[in-house]
């Protein structure tokens, strides 16, 4: 669980200088301080009613795929100085057939300390989860819109709530069976409608014995779901709900990943200036426009044309307050307190 207080370390500190300042020396030393989240597919088989993507599932960019030969490139520019690799993202990364192998990659090849898949779940068999964890994955993270069959169901179609009730049994009981064996985490996203069922969360999932568990309320309104996120009253209820289950998670030795207040700013925060400099997420249609062109450099070569350190240099003499002001996100910013 190391990687879960260096993270809370990180936001136990503000001083965003001496931050910069030491990603700057990793990368000068060649060490890792990239977080990476690759999506190696646009693919998805499930129509979530809270993702933006969903209602455009049938346009040509979300049939896009790297290739195992773009996927393999893309590894050897960026895992070497990688110290959190995310497999999935916006899309379902086991609609990919060599997930796995990606997986095996990053650990055995590359010696990425922390690997991570982020799945709905619904396509994994035992056989899968025997695979990943003889291939080192370090945390397998489920997420989830609902604990009831009616909500999971409805929110996650055509996803089926008794396959998700499975897994968690066979993690569980693969888990017990190996002396090392992936974390689980569960995401939890919280809408108007399933808001009521955020008290029995942890209930559930202790069961289970997960590691982790991350609740936040629904970003924006989306075509499939106009709701959107919760109004003034179930924020009261939820900020309520979350201390409590703050507590409870502390009891039963499960780290808790929050945002207690419900509610996405308009500006940035401290971890923004961070992840401007040490984040990349990778997927098929954004392919040219990424900031590194891993297809033609590697990731010395893109510091050395972009004057990497000098921008970072500047960025440590500028005040949090200007930098802070010049990150722009249409979708607002949430900010997570660890426990």
């Amino acid at each position: 669980m190391w990687f879960y207080r260096l993270l809370r370390l990180n936001s136990m500190f503000h001083n965003h200088r001496i931050k910069l300042a030491g990603v700057g020396l990793l990368n000068a030393l060649g060490m890792r301080h990239l977080c990476v989240r690759l999506d190696p597919t646009m693919r998805c088989n499930l129509r979530c009613l809270m993702c933006g993507s969903s209602v455009e599932d049938d346009n040509p960019k979300y049939k896009m795929q790297f290739t195992m030969e773009e996927t393999s490139r893309i590894m050897e520019v960026f895992l070497p100085y990688t110290l959190q690799f995310y497999l999935g993202c916006q899309r379902e990364p086991t609609m990919y057939k060599q997930f796995p192998e990606i997986v095996r990659r990053a650990k055995r090849q590359y010696g990425v300390p922390m690997v991570g898949l982020v799945t709905n779940g619904q396509l994994l068999t035992h056989e899968h989860l025997l695979e990943l964890a003889e291939h080192g994955l370090d945390e397998l993270t489920l997420s989830v819109h609902g604990i009831e069959r009616e909500t999971f169901e409805r929110f996650m179609p055509p996803g089926k709530f008794d396959k998700h009730v499975r897994l968690m049994e066979e993690v569980k009981a693969l888990r017990a069976s190996r002396k090392k064996a992936f974390r689980l985490r569960i995401n939890y996203v919280v809408n108007r409608d399933t808001l009521d069922e955020l008290p029995r969360v942890l209930d559930l999932y202790a069961r289970y014995k997960i590691d982790v568990i991350q609740v936040r309320p629904m970003k924006v309104r989306t075509m499939l779901y106009e709701k959107g996120g919760l109004d003034v009253q179930q924020l009261h209820t939820y900020r309520e709900t979350v201390n409590r289950m703050r507590q409870r998670a502390k009891d039963l030795g499960i780290v808790f990943i929050a945002n207690d207040s419900g509610v996405y700013a308009k500006r940035a925060g401290d971890s923004a200036i961070i992840q401007e400099e040490v984040a990349h997420f990778i997927a098929p249609p954004d392919a040219k426009s990424q900031r590194v062109h891993w297809w033609e450099e590697t990731y010395p070569q893109y510091c050395r044309r972009t004057k990497w350190y000098r921008r970072v240099a500047r960025k440590c003499l500028t005040s949090r307050h200007v930098l802070c002001e010049s990150i722009e996100s249409r979708l607002g910013f949430l900010d997570y307190d660890i426990s």
